[in-house]
């Protein structure tokens, strides 16, 4: 029975270490491992108390005290994290360093009550080491050598000054700096390999990034292209469906763009194509969206429901564009655009999908036709329901 409870005290010992581990794998689960780490703490005061109660028959309250105070060390320990996260809403976890130094130090009182067992506990040094050197991986391990060394030393002492020169007290001197050694050049490895994988996840979340801005812009207006704009489209009828909101599309065209590539060239056409979307980008809010949506026509959409903002943007859009210079080889030419604009709202996402789209096409065609350089807009709401 006694040694059932000691593998017990031993492997609750041995969960505790692995808690911290995890806890430390990944940041994003670090609370959670954290509050793991807390619970582990208790199982190691039920572990002493059960280990002091079966094996230990004290003549003295003072190891009774001692578990006493360790549970209220604990105890506060607890609250602490507690009050950050859930009081100040912290998310720095780190380790203490002066809290885990106190660790051993408890572990060194718990050792000196449990000296008749000390040959065999004493290991449970060089499980502490392995943990304070693991929570404190930036930092040298041999430091942490020195004191769990000095502990060491000091609870020899304690004991009996004469077995600190014993073959065993020296050997396991020894093994306590060889394996902070080992764990120090262990770790500097691993945190070179994180440091590296770090800098290729980064570099490759880049280079996703890149490519899928490559896959949804169009390469010459740095607008979203025809593809990535009906993706859009497609939510938002989702959107007005599942919210009941409506939305607004506008389609701007540039006016007699034909007739400045036939006078000027095609690489003028370009530059004209790359301003206009600059001005377009630069009078769109953020959750705007403006896509090439073929040739010299563009399309934008406004989750706004209120129409009357989209067809103050779009006019502010068209000034924009009347007003610009655009310098050709030299010369200043005049541009201008015509557009529709109306906002609709659907009822069901699968039905006449392209409705609101054909309305505002023939209110820009319908600018056209009345002189070019307006926006016509829609003063009703669309609905889309069959």
């Amino acid at each position: 029975m006694n040694y059932v409870i000691l593998a017990i005290l031993i492997m609750t010992i041995i969960f505790k270490l692995g808690g911290v581990i995890l806890q430390h794998m990944h940041s994003f689960r670090l609370r959670m491992m954290y509050e793991s780490y807390l619970s582990l703490n208790t199982m190691g005061i039920i572990g002493m108390i059960l280990f002091f109660n079966f094996f230990m028959d004290f003549d003295t309250i003072y190891p009774w005290i001692f578990l006493a105070v360790y549970a209220l060390y604990t105890l506060i320990i607890a609250t602490s994290y507690i009050y950050k996260v859930h009081v100040l809403s912290l998310e720095d976890l780190e380790p203490n360093l002066w809290l885990t130094l106190m660790d051993g130090i408890f572990l060194c009182f718990f050792l000196y009550f449990s000296k008749q067992y000390f040959g065999v506990l004493s290991h449970l040094f060089y499980i502490y080491l392995v943990l304070i050197s693991i929570l404190f991986s930036q930092k040298k391990s041999l430091y942490f050598s020195s004191f769990v060394s000095l502990c060491y030393v000091v609870l020899v002492t304690l004991l009996d000054v004469k077995d600190l020169f014993s073959f065993n007290a020296v050997i396991n001197i020894l093994l306590i700096f060889l394996l902070g050694y080992v764990l120090s050049s262990l770790i500097t490895e691993i945190n070179k390999l994180e440091s590296r994988m770090g800098y290729i996840c980064e570099d490759l979340e880049n280079k996703n990034l890149l490519l899928n801005e490559m896959i949804c812009k169009d390469f010459l207006t740095n607008l979203y292209n025809h593809k990535t704009f009906y993706l859009y489209y497609k939510q938002f009828i989702q959107r007005s469906c599942d919210h009941k909101e409506s939305f607004s599309v506008a389609m701007l065209d540039i006016d007699n763009f034909k007739k400045v590539n036939d006078t000027y060239g095609h690489l003028a056409g370009d530059l004209i194509l790359r301003e206009v979307s600059s001005l377009i980008l630069a009078n769109i809010q953020q959750n705007d969206i403006a896509a090439r949506y073929g040739g010299e026509e563009f399309a934008i959409i406004f989750p706004d429901p209120i129409p009357k903002k989209s067809i103050e943007t779009c006019e502010k859009i068209r000034t924009a564009i009347e007003t610009h210079p655009f310098d050709v080889d030299g010369q200043v030419i005049k541009v201008t655009i015509s557009g529709g604009v109306a906002g609709g709202i659907f009822k069901k996402p699968h039905h006449k999908q392209s409705k609101l789209l054909e309305f505002v096409d023939q209110l820009m065609y319908k600018a056209k036709m009345a002189g070019k350089n307006k926006i016509l807009f829609s003063q009703e709401l669309l609905v889309i329901s069959d």
